[in-house]
């Protein structure tokens, strides 16, 4: 099991465990004032590979998915938002500054659940988007940047631009559920078997087995959004 402490709506709730159930369940937020700050995620100095489920109920400019507290602060801090309906994702190169991309997903992130999985790998200089299992065009080149900032502090949906918690701008409206974080750059063919773990069962994503085969030595977060 591996604990993390977070906060909702600013106040502290329980650690959060990892359970290997069946489920069926994600976290709603509302696009105005219900974000999660990570308190204390791990730290990744290296490589790392982001995965997770989201559902959005409109399309935002800038709808907050996952990032570093100190985005648009602080070097090697990190944004993944839903940019008018294309995949944006950011690295901080220092205070006031980053490099991105985006990326047009294959299906709508509007009103459908869908897989996003986000590969940083440090010695190609990269960051290569993953959607529903595949990967997404050409990657971003990163140089001799990473995304060891999230130790400071992560925010699920929504993000700031000032290190500012709870944030007042850039949340999303919609669900999101299965958040697993790796310390390693995690192959196509892993990717495709997370995907392929995952089903959406009444409308919310249901995951059985979803960390086996060697998965599990390179997990060092998971937060199921709720789930039991």
């Amino acid at each position: 099991m591996f604990p993390f402490p977070f906060s909702f709506f600013g106040s502290v709730v329980p650690d959060v465990p990892v359970e290997r159930i069946a489920n069926a369940e994600a976290m709603s937020f509302n696009g105005t004032d219900s974000c999660i700050l990570v308190d204390n995620p791990p730290s990744l100095p290296g490589d790392a590979t982001i995965s997770l489920w989201t559902y959005f109920n409109n399309t935002p400019t800038h709808g907050g998915i996952l990032g570093s507290k100190n985005f648009y602060v602080s070097a090697n801090s990190f944004v993944l938002y839903n940019s008018s309906g294309d995949i944006f994702f950011g690295v901080g190169t220092n205070a006031g500054s980053f490099v991105s991309s985006t990326w047009t997903p294959s299906t709508a992130l509007l009103n459908n659940w869908n897989h996003i999985c986000i590969v940083i790998d440090t010695t190609a200089q990269t960051v290569q988007p993953y959607f529903n299992g595949v990967s997404m065009g050409s990657p971003l080149n990163i140089g001799t940047r990473n995304i060891s900032d999230i130790s400071n502090g992560m925010n699920i949906s929504g993000y700031s631009t000032n290190g500012q918690y709870p944030p007042t701008l850039r949340i999303m409206d919609g669900k999101i559920d299965e958040v697993a974080i790796f310390n390693t750059v995690l192959s196509a063919n892993k990717i495709q078997q997370i995907y392929n773990a995952t089903a959406v069962v009444g409308g919310e994503v249901k995951t059985a087995n979803l960390f086996t085969g060697g998965l599990d030595t390179s997990l060092v977060y998971w937060n199921r959004m709720g789930d039991s």
